[in-house]
């Protein structure tokens, strides 16, 4: 046998070793939720509302709600308001598109008449959210994700904090925001003051355009991890004790090898223009139907 020879079948063993332990931290985490009843309020929710088969190559645009529930309750999410509606495309190409509607959004709620978008939750849960933002797209959800408070914190928490960088000076008592602007390290309480910080130039777009900066750090800190597989795997207990999910571990490994994959410089961010007006004594945000219309139909035609 030549030198070559031996060093693949070495390369190859570690290899089989990496995915045989992926496997069991899957198996032995992931798969207990997805055996498992989960309860009807929990602190962060995945759950597939399509029937969109995922593998490592997409064959259509796979299509991600990310919903963020103003509880502090850990395990209460009944009756709260979302106030993070994020839309994630990720086409065949890679293409990926991060859509962000402003949570005072006039928008037409089943039942309810003309509301802000962030009582959808409140009314119907996830299910009255997802369909309110599917009447205003006009595209369909796979996936959706919602995390309380709590949820935001623990997860942060269990991938050991988040490197990112913040780019402005802030400081705000009600959020608990104390930030100098640069490059900082943010355990789960700080990177929820950070997400939850409005009291800013720019308002509510302002923090839409930081909960998309926490997405895109979360996903460079965690490409940069998943170059040590063994690290990778460390993590994924901890992570995925977090999560309640009835998704098979199988359809997560392909889900995050997909995110893994993605070049987080060429992400479009859109963040749904509109203007605050007042209508009933309540200040609500009037969307630029032409924009939003334009911005749907782009990824609707997506393949």
């Amino acid at each position: 046998m030549g030198k070559h020879s031996k060093q693949s079948r070495s390369k190859l063993k570690i290899f089989l070793i990496i995915i045989l332990l992926v496997a069991i931290a899957a198996a032995g985490a992931g798969g207990y939720f997805y055996l498992s009843k989960p309860k009807q309020d929990t602190d962060v929710v995945f759950k597939k509302v399509s029937d969109i088969e995922v593998k490592p190559k997409l064959d259509r645009p796979l299509r991600i709600l990310l919903l963020g529930v103003d509880s502090f309750v850990s395990g209460q999410t009944t009756g709260h308001r979302s106030d993070v509606f994020i839309l994630v495309q990720i086409n065949p190409d890679k293409k990926t598109t991060m859509v962000s509607v402003i949570r005072d959004s006039l928008v037409p709620i089943a039942g309810h008449g003309s509301e802000k978008i962030t009582h959808a939750f409140a009314y119907g849960g996830a299910d009255l959210a997802v369909d309110t933002f599917e009447n205003l797209s006009g595209l369909e959800v796979d996936y959706y994700l919602v995390t309380t408070f709590p949820g935001f914190t623990n997860l942060i928490n269990s991938i050991g904090g988040l490197d990112i960088y913040v780019d402005m000076y802030m400081n705000d008592k009600y959020s608990g925001a104390d930030f100098a602007k640069g490059n900082t390290h943010l355990g789960g309480v700080q990177a929820l003051s950070f997400a939850r910080d409005r009291h800013l130039d720019g308002d509510n777009w302002t923090r839409s355009r930081h909960h998309q900066d926490l997405i895109l750090a979360i996903l460079k800190q965690e490409q940069r991890r998943a170059k040590s597989p063994f690290a990778m795997v460390s993590i994924m207990p901890a992570l995925l004790k977090n999560i309640k999910t009835e998704v098979a571990p199988t359809e997560l490994y392909n889900l995050a090898k997909i995110f893994l994959t993605l070049d987080s410089k060429k992400i479009e961010r859109i963040y749904l223009k509109g203007e605050y007006t007042t209508v009933a004594g309540a200040s609500v945000v009037q969307l630029d139907q032409g924009y939003y219309q334009e911005v749907f139909d782009k990824l609707k035609e997506a393949k």
